[in-house]
């Protein structure tokens, strides 16, 4: 299987309420600043 077709087959959407996509960005945010790592879940992957 090609990794385009991977990665297809894994991208969702999902919707958040405002608030919590912005405390989500904030988290990533601050680890960036941080130097620390911020792990993103896609599908349980």
């Amino acid at each position: 299987m090609t990794t385009q077709k991977k990665k297809r087959e894994r991208d969702i959407e999902k919707n958040y309420p405002m608030k919590q996509f912005v405390k989500k960005l904030r988290r990533l945010a601050d680890c960036i600043e941080q130097g620390q790592r911020f792990q993103i879940q896609v599908a349980g992957e």
